[in-house]
């Protein structure tokens, strides 16, 4: 399937709020396209920038920069990105206080299963080391409150982990902190 691109310095001064002063320049291609936009699919694969249109481009981009916010996401790249890993936690994160429609969940979780039909799970037979096994239990763990056979009020964090220090009924522990029992070795739920 052949698309018709055309492109011109015009829209691109109404896209980043620059007077139209600058001569318009106009450029029309055909190229084959699958409908992306990746490589050759770009309509703009193959051309370049006029000098004048960069110096543009690298003015306006200077100015967004000095938006804080902006500077934190687009104008840096890798590590130097003050989103990058770990700073995109909280507010910082793009999906902030949004959540998926129904509609893309139901495609992510159709396109996911597409992929694990032709691919293998990249997590298929990997070994954890003890760290990361530590890190997925502290992070799977909840805090819980007993009283112990003395009558101390005890914060628990990870209940598998306390039941096997303590020599107690993992199973047990289980139903004392969802109600089903009363006791279990003298400790009680708080």
């Amino acid at each position: 399937m052949r698309k018709k691109y055309t492109w011109d310095t015009k829209n691109l001064n109404m896209v980043l709020g620059i007077d139209s002063d600058i001569e318009v320049i106009t450029e029309s291609y055909e190229i084959e396209s699958n409908s992306g936009c990746d490589g050759v699919k770009n309509g703009f694969y193959g051309k370049k920038h006029t000098e004048e249109t960069k110096k543009i481009l690298r003015e306006k981009t200077l100015e967004l920069c000095k938006d804080e916010k902006l500077r934190m996401t687009r104008a840096n790249f890798g590590e130097k990105n003050g989103m990058y890993q770990s700073a995109r936690f909280g507010e910082l994160n793009p999906m902030w206080g949004k959540t998926h429609s129904e509609e893309t969940k139901l495609k992510q979780s159709t396109r996911m299963k597409e992929w694990l039909k032709n691919n293998e799970n990249p997590a298929k037979g990997r070994k954890l080391s003890k760290k990361q096994k530590e890190q997925i239990s502290e992070r799977n763990s909840k805090e819980y409150t007993l009283i112990n056979p003395n009558g101390e009020t005890v914060k628990i964090k990870n209940l598998t982990k306390f039941a096997r220090d303590n020599n107690l009924s993992i199973g047990c522990l289980h139903q004392l902190v969802a109600g089903r029992n009363k006791t279990h070795r003298g400790w009680k739920n708080a």
